[in-house]
């Protein structure tokens, strides 16, 4: 005898089951409810299951194609972050041949040498940019302003689509939670489907298949080798 509890367990919530899966799984079954309505005994359903199914469907999606262009924007920042380690390298040559790698100057420019710059990420490139646009500034009459004219450039740019990447991360998240609430509501759905139909067909096992395809659910075990 089963425990009667696991009859009210949400089965479709599991990890295994990634959301494309889901979807392939409730449309195959919506589908099978339509064509398989003796008397019209699931039209209830169906009609419950089908805006369900659709929010569903244009929740995840809507997180897909902001996650698409997120991931655009982070390469688009990555290599704008490159291109100013590069530029800095570059510039700390002319640095040192003009101020010397001991003088006060160069360390305002390098107090951790290059190291810090090939090490800067995404969360503190801006600040580290800023700090070495400001000093370019300040001794421009000794380096001439292109140093300081092209790291005002990085600067700019980098501010600009950061933020824009930053934003796009923010409505990401915002559109998962969303797919999340969509994906709850299908679920519950697909559970009050699975009872309804079991009780419709009492005993009748083999009807399961007329209405789910479990394939896409089940998770897939690796087969062990044998000699």
């Amino acid at each position: 005898m089963i425990n009667l509890e696991t009859l009210f367990e949400n089965h479709f919530d599991n990890i295994f089951i990634s959301d494309n899966n889901l979807q392939k799984f409730a449309g195959i079954h919506l589908q099978r409810l339509i064509a398989n309505n003796p008397g019209g005994v699931f039209t209830q359903i169906i009609s419950d299951s089908a805006p369900t199914y659709a929010d569903f469907v244009n929740a995840i999606s809507d997180e897909d194609t902001h996650f698409a262009v997120q991931q655009g924007l982070t390469i688009t920042v990555k290599n704008l972050l490159q291109q100013t380690k590069e530029f800095i390298s570059k510039s700390e040559g002319t640095i040192r041949g003009t101020f010397g790698k001991k003088s006060a100057e160069y360390q305002a420019f390098f107090p951790q040498k290059m190291d810090e710059y090939w090490q800067a990420n995404l969360s503190n490139a801006e600040l580290l940019l800023e700090r070495f646009k400001t000093n370019a500034d300040f001794y421009s009459a000794q380096l001439g302003t292109t140093i300081r004219d092209g790291a005002q450039v990085l600067l700019n740019d980098f501010k600009t689509k950061r933020e824009s990447q930053l934003k796009k991360k923010g409505e990401v998240k915002d559109k998962k939670s969303k797919s999340r609430t969509a994906r709850t509501a299908l679920e519950l759905q697909l559970m009050k489907n699975l009872h309804f139909i079991a009780y419709t067909f009492p005993g009748n096992v083999d009807l399961a298949s007329n209405y789910f395809d479990q394939s896409f659910i089940h998770r897939k075990h690796q087969k062990k080798k044998t000699e």
